[in-house]
């Protein structure tokens, strides 16, 4: 998500690059998103050949949605009195 607010969408092989697991399984991630509707798969503009991961409406407004139950949630915590120490 860094790249898409950013305005700077990372590209396939950068994805596969920045993951601890093994590439291929990477790629099926990439893909299930993808099917689910979550991902989109665009050609560079200036690399034909470059696939550029971009996230699908759906999966910035789930996205945000967790963000802000997250955020929320954390404010709400904040105002629960901790127990006196004993």
């Amino acid at each position: 998500m860094r790249g898409h607010y950013a305005g700077r969408p990372p590209s396939l092989n950068d994805c596969l690059r920045s993951v601890t697991c093994a590439a291929e399984t990477a790629r099926k991630i990439i893909l299930t998103g993808q099917a689910k509707g979550y991902l989109e798969l665009r050609q560079a503009p200036s690399d034909h050949r470059k696939k550029l991961v971009y996230p699908t409406p759906q999966c910035i407004s789930e996205y945000e949605d967790h963000v802000d139950t997250f955020l929320r949630l954390s404010q709400e915590l904040a105002l629960i009195p901790s127990p006196a120490a004993g």
